[in-house]
């Protein structure tokens, strides 16, 4: 799972909108070898003192993350990615290629020879100077990016070619865009006249192979992201693509209701403790002081929103261990699952094994949670105040099928302890009553009608969005 740092709410059980103050994006970029022509893009030869910024792209950025076009293209090697920032974006991505080269075109760093084009201009030409693809006939996924950060985002694929009328095609998330390939060089002569470096392909038609340089796929929520490429005449390939992060909210809930259960059938946290305890202790087959945790979140301030489920695009539950009691949970994975078997609403103050939702028969070791299950932690060598971070499409798909605006998420440790089994068993998670609750974070795509209905049902709090 991705680890990230949730916003939450200050106040117990309440929803606050939040975001972050900026967009982000993440940008690669293949780039040439040493002594094969063209240029080293964002690398250390012939650069440019006086150009800091070192910015390029259809959306313009720095910090690109350059892949020299001879490296791993079987597949077997999986790079990590740093965003727009420069800080690592926790993606990574493999490439899966039979070809690569470059286009000649030795953009100028100095004054002279630079036809009055400034930096990006020029950043911009090196940016289509390498490639990897595939030979005349070939296809298939090209690259493969995991753990995509964004919960709504854009990608820009950069094709180029070192020769024009070489007709191609590129498919991102069922969406395929067929073109012919356009050299640096071409863009080159589009600056020079004034006009853009970038030739934006929007043909869908397969009979057709308009001229483009540049694709542009948009409205994107997966957390992996697949880039297919076909050369369909002629050798063809991607000299870089970029992720970009699109204008999202997001309210985040606090847990309404949590607690936990045993074999002994009575009402253990109440309402009043400020621990949430899993246990599965030794003897295998014993069921004395196993226990499950419970988190209820109560969905109806984002239901007052009015926001089509479609267009939720990421949901992320996020809580933090209070301890291991026993001391011997270093290690054990606790498996989180939402409770979907339509009876999912529990009052933590009556919560116990007979009632709990998801847990049939009432015996707590024996029956398995009835519901989805969305992830797994697993606990560290010193579990206190370990964060807990769950999200994905299991998560995402819970939530946009939910029918009675409540969640129940129900952790279980899945291995047995070694410290035998008593009343101090157990690894911990902090309650609300703690103040330091397990929160769920909703992202979605606004809607105007949602903005205004959020502002007035949560008493004007102020709404914060990404920028872009």
């Amino acid at each position: 799972m991705l680890n990230k740092t949730l916003f939450t709410a200050a106040c117990v059980n309440t929803a606050l909108f939040g975001g972050n103050a900026l967009a982000s994006s993440i940008g690669v970029n293949v780039t040439t070898r040493p002594g094969f022509g063209g240029w080293i893009y964002h690398g250390s030869i012939g650069w440019p003192a006086a150009d800091t910024a070192k910015e390029a792209g259809y959306v313009n950025q720095g910090n690109w993350n350059n892949l020299p076009r001879d490296i791993d293209k079987s597949g077997g090697t999986a790079y990590s990615l740093i965003d727009d920032s420069g800080a690592d974006s926790g993606a990574d991505v493999v490439i899966n290629a039979n070809f690569d080269y470059f286009t000649f075109n030795n953009v100028d760093n100095g004054p002279s020879g630079s036809n009055g084009l400034d930096f990006t201009e020029r950043n911009n030409l090196r940016l289509m100077n390498s490639f990897v693809g595939y030979n005349s006939g070939n296809s298939g996924s090209l690259f493969t990016v995991t753990d995509v950060p964004y919960g709504y985002y854009d990608v820009l694929v950069y094709a180029t070619n070192d020769g024009t009328n070489r007709q191609a095609s590129v498919e991102v998330d069922d969406t395929t865009f067929y073109y012919t390939t356009e050299r640096s060089f071409d863009a080159e002569a589009r600056l020079i006249a004034g006009d853009s470096a970038w030739n934006l392909g929007t043909n869908t038609d397969s009979g057709l192979f308009p001229l483009a340089n540049v694709l542009e796929f948009k409205g994107l929520t997966d957390s992996d992201l697949v880039i297919d490429h076909a050369a369909i005449s002629g050798n063809s390939g991607i000299s870089g693509f970029q992720i970009v992060e699109r204008d999202t909210s997001s309210i985040t809930l606090q847990v309404a209701q949590d607690g936990w259960i045993d074999e002994f059938n009575g009402v253990q946290e109440g309402g009043v403790g400020d621990d949430i305890r899993t246990a599965t202790p030794n003897p295998a087959g014993a069921f004395q002081y196993t226990r499950k945790g419970y988190f209820g979140f109560d969905l109806s301030d984002f239901a007052a929103l009015g926001i089509d489920p479609s267009l939720i695009t990421d949901v992320k539950f996020n809580a933090s261990t209070d301890g291991d009691v026993s001391g011997s949970y270093a290690g054990a994975e606790v498996l989180f699952t939402a409770v979907t078997d339509g009876i999912d609403i529990f009052d933590e103050t009556t919560l116990q094994a007979s009632n709990a939702p998801g847990n049939p028969g009432g015996n707590p070791l024996t029956n398995p949670i009835d519901g989805t299950v969305i992830g797994s932690f697993v606990a560290p060598g010193s579990p206190a105040n370990s964060p807990v971070l769950l999200r994905g499409p299991d998560l995402l798909n819970v939530l946009r099928n939910d029918t009675n605006n409540f969640l129940t998420i129900v952790a279980v440790n899945q291995q047995q302890n070694n410290a035998g089994y008593g009343p101090g068993t157990g690894l911990d998670f902090f309650s609300k009553e703690s103040g330091r609750g397990a929160t769920l974070t909703i992202e979605f795509i606004p809607e105007p009608a949602s903005l205004a209905v959020g502002m007035v049902g949560l008493g004007g709090l102020a709404l914060r969005r990404r920028r872009r």
